[in-house]
């Protein structure tokens, strides 16, 4: 797929301190990527950078292999893209006047204009509020104002900085469902930075985590979510289950593992003798006659999570646990989970 941006060697520094540091980092057309990380880890800086709003301090910033000269005038590679931010800014206009700013400084035709706003504003399902002034709109509809004025002008590129995390619950809902579809039928490039992690697997095709300034791991959704490279980024990424293991015998596609004085097993050969054991608590079975790790065990504590409880149990070593059922602190219980939902840290 064609290259849309490409970093190379650039450091970002402020007061002598290295903000942000990416020795290379590709953008190919199609792509939805995440980023996500720490607060402070410099995912809004990276945003900035790759849609040249933030000068790079060292290094080259490539768009669809022209070299970007900050000296010199980007408004033609700005015009190229669109950003979409937590709160919109809405200009005192109609909406139908904020939806078609952008198109007039294109000086596009007037038909062109009219035919464009329209369409995205029946598209985002605000045409019947095109007379009325964006600053009353409430917040859902402002952000579908922001999205219809991002997307109007055909960029090659959009950004979003956490662009649904201000909305109730239903509101972003309906709004990500309708922003999937439109992604997925016009292909558009997308870059977003959120800390919602329901967001990454229905949206994204990849993620990229940042700590410290540093892109730490890239990948797929499933890649970085479920089979994070370090502890560090397995705690981010919600694996509450981080466990010291010792490997005890290993062949061709298993291995034998000790945590504390409880044997398990997986279905990898390991060939290290310490690792890190991650498994995610809505993996593990609680009295079920499945999985082919088995343990006994003691509920230690009972945390109600509204539509689910959360379990911390002790079964030779401290797990916790994700259910539906409730049950009591100190009962005796069975767990058990599949090798396939253990991962490893070497």
């Amino acid at each position: 797929m064609e290259e849309i941006l490409r970093l190379e060697d650039v450091e970002i520094v402020k007061s002598n301190k290295t903000i942000l540091t990416i020795d290379e980092f590709v953008l190919r057309q199609g792509d939805r990527l995440a980023l996500i990380g720490p607060n402070g880890a410099g995912k809004s800086t990276l945003l900035k950078t790759l849609c040249l709003l933030e000068k790079p301090s060292h290094g080259k910033v490539y768009f669809q292999g022209n070299e970007i000269n900050f000296k010199e005038n980007l408004l033609p590679f700005i015009r190229q893209m669109s950003a979409i931010f937590q709160n919109p800014v809405l200009l005192g206009m109609t909406v139908f006047d904020n939806v078609a700013l952008g198109l007039k400084f294109r000086r596009l035709s007037k038909w062109e204009i009219i035919k464009n706003t329209n369409y995205w504003l029946k598209r985002l399902g605000i045409y019947h509020l095109k007379d009325q002034y964006a600053k009353t709109l409430s917040g859902g509809e402002a952000q579908r104002l922001a999205i219809a004025r991002s997307l109007c002008y055909n960029p090659k590129v959009i950004f979003l900085d956490e662009p649904f995390s201000a909305l109730d619950a239903p509101t972003r809902e309906k709004l990500l469902a309708e922003f999937k579809e439109i992604l997925d039928t016009t292909g558009i490039t997308a870059v977003f930075v959120t800390h919602d992690f329901t967001e990454i697997p229905y949206i994204a095709t990849k993620a990229a985590v940042l700590f410290s300034g540093r892109i730490k791991q890239t990948g797929s959704p499933d890649e970085v979510l479920r089979k994070p490279e370090t502890a560090e980024i397995a705690k981010f990424v919600g694996v509450e289950n981080i466990l010291d293991g010792k490997v005890l015998k290993t062949c061709k596609d298993s291995s034998e593992i000790m945590i504390g004085n409880i044997k398990i097993n997986i279905n990898k050969p390991i060939n290290v003798e310490e690792v890190k054991v991650c498994i995610r608590p809505e993996n593990i079975k609680i009295n079920q006659e499945t999985g082919e790790n088995r343990l006994s065990g003691t509920i230690k504590k009972t945390l109600s999570r509204g539509s689910y409880y959360k379990l911390k149990i002790n079964c030779g070593f401290d797990l916790w646990v994700l259910t539906t059922e409730k049950f009591s602190e100190g009962a005796e219980v069975k767990i058990s989970f599949d090798t396939d939902d253990v991962h490893i840290i070497k």
